[in-house]
């Protein structure tokens, strides 16, 4: 009785993760822009919904709690959600977002006919799995396999084709993925660093299924850079006031956050910590000043890093953690000299240098500032300014911008 109410109990969360990975319109078909969607974009709010459902279910998984599911063709995909899928969400931007890759292989090894299963879940398992390994075998046998399914899929799913081609060719080129050199402590070279300039090349960014071409384009959205360029100016500024403040026995009681201003900070945070540590250093938060050419003391910054660490039961000598990085952000943007003036904003990018700013200095300043973004996506932002790639930009045109992408809603404002 025992025995059967564990697979009922099982079942019913491999029914609840497949319904859930793979989104239908109204008469029960597959669609693709929900799947694009919910697969391929980076939302806070999706993580935190992934994180809040199946959070429990993703630790039990990796830890080889669910290996049962390995006997069914069926089983291995919905485990495959929870131990190579979820882990992305809920471990956005750390090294523990490949803590199911033990377990993957594993169901890569399963003597199943993955045939049986249908197209759509083909694309998961063995399709998925295979394109996320650094090994050049896998890869190929990744392409070999979308040959073979790509007639079965609907047209709007067939952009993977070059999605896995270009996951063959970095292989090929370097031997593992640039863009996961950060996370997993790995030097970068200079060609893959130029290599990683063009969004094209980067599958850790979202993408977005184009609804005229039906193809995937990898970058994000204009609009979200503008803003994330501003919170990283921000949070510098942040932080840069209480080192220079004598209270900060104040810094760090924190409040309680919405969850969509949780979700902003986590993509703050994501940028700040470079080495996907899931903690911030003094070093770290010193790096964001140098690019923003601010000024500090290093001995201050450590202080107070240190003081925070104690003051919230941390440890002062990893870093603070995401929920003390909130505290701080808390305890200061609060101010009401928080907001940043345009001018200020306009400077950083002009650095004194008359009325306009050239396309080189504007490449450059964003790529002080956040170095993960890239010249194809930046490119972007220079179009959404209507800028042409040999354009200065003037001071009217970037206050014209700033006041369009920040001026709405509930978000703190820059200052005319």
């Amino acid at each position: 009785m025992v025995n059967d109410r564990v697979r009922s109990s099982d079942d019913d969360l491999m029914d609840a993760l497949i319904s859930y990975m793979f989104p239908t319109d109204a008469v029960g078909r597959p669609d693709a822009f929900a799947c694009a969607k919910l697969w391929f974009r980076k939302s806070g709010a999706i993580d935190r919904d992934i994180r809040t459902r199946f959070g429990q279910h993703v630790q039990r998984a990796v830890e080889g709690g669910y290996d049962a599911w390995l006997s069914s063709p069926r089983g291995c995909v919905a485990l495959m959600i929870l131990v190579d899928q979820f882990p992305r969400n809920i471990y956005r931007n750390t090294s523990a977002m490949f803590c199911g890759q033990e377990v993957s292989g594993r169901i890569l090894q399963q003597p199943h006919s993955w045939e049986s299963l249908p197209p759509l879940h083909q694309l998961f398992v063995p399709e998925l799995i295979l394109t996320h390994q650094e090994d050049v075998a896998a890869q190929r046998q990744c392409v070999e396999w979308f040959e073979r399914l790509r007639n079965e899929l609907p047209p709007k799913f067939q952009c993977f084709q070059r999605i896995f081609e270009k996951h063959l060719a970095v292989i090929e080129r370097f031997g593992h993925f640039p863009h996961r050199n950060s996370l997993l402590g790995r030097p970068t070279t200079d060609e893959e660093r130029n290599f990683l300039l063009d969004a094209e090349n980067r599958f850790d960014l979202a993408a977005r299924l184009n609804p005229t071409t039906g193809e995937l384009e990898f970058g994000r959205h204009p609009d979200a850079l503008w803003r994330l360029l501003e919170d990283e100016v921000r949070a510098a500024a942040a932080v840069e006031r209480d080192l220079d403040s004598k209270d900060q026995e104040s810094v760090g009681a924190g409040r309680d956050i919405s969850a969509e201003l949780d979700d902003e900070y986590r993509d703050i945070f994501g940028e700040l910590d470079a080495d996907g540590t899931g903690r911030l250093s003094a070093r770290e938060l010193a790096s964001l000043f140098d690019r923003l050419h601010k000024p500090y003391a290093m001995q201050k910054l450590e202080a107070l890093v240190s003081h925070l660490c104690r003051g919230l039961a941390g440890n002062c000598d990893t870093g603070l953690t995401f929920r003390q990085f909130v505290a701080l952000m808390e305890a200061d943007l609060a101010q009401e000299d928080a907001e940043l003036s345009f001018d200020e904003l306009y400077s950083l990018f002009n650095n004194g240098a008359g009325s306009e700013i050239s396309v080189e200095a504007f490449y450059a300043c964003i790529h002080m500032i956040s170095p993960k973004i890239t010249n194809s996506e930046i490119a972007a932002m220079l179009k959404r300014l209507g800028c042409a790639p040999t354009d200065t930009i003037s001071r009217d045109d970037f206050h014209r911008i700033a006041i369009e992408l920040h001026g709405a809603g509930d978000r703190p404002k820059a200052r005319a």
